[in-house]
């Protein structure tokens, strides 16, 4: 289709699936929630946040740093829930 391009693909890791629309406030903790834009990522962190105490943010605009740290604080476990874009 576009000259020069290239697709490499990798092999998925875990599963992913849809688990169909659910309320933020019921989520179960340790979940990751992908959104499909920044707002989207900062409106559902924010309301997290208010409800359920805490959330991690990743974005493909961050720093990879700031990136690393967000992970980390999920992974540790000081945040229950990491909101993230598609990217």
């Amino acid at each position: 289709l576009l000259k020069g391009v290239s697709v490499v693909t990798r092999p998925r890791l875990s599963h992913l699936a849809y688990a169909g629309s659910k309320k933020l406030t019921r989520l179960p903790r340790r979940t990751a929630i992908v959104a499909f834009s920044a707002d989207e990522v900062y409106a559902i962190a924010e309301l997290i946040r208010r409800q359920q105490g805490g959330a991690a943010v990743v974005l493909g605009a961050l720093s990879p740093r700031t990136r690393n740290a967000q992970v980390e604080i999920f992974q540790s476990g000081d945040v229950d829930y990491l909101v993230a874009t598609d990217a």
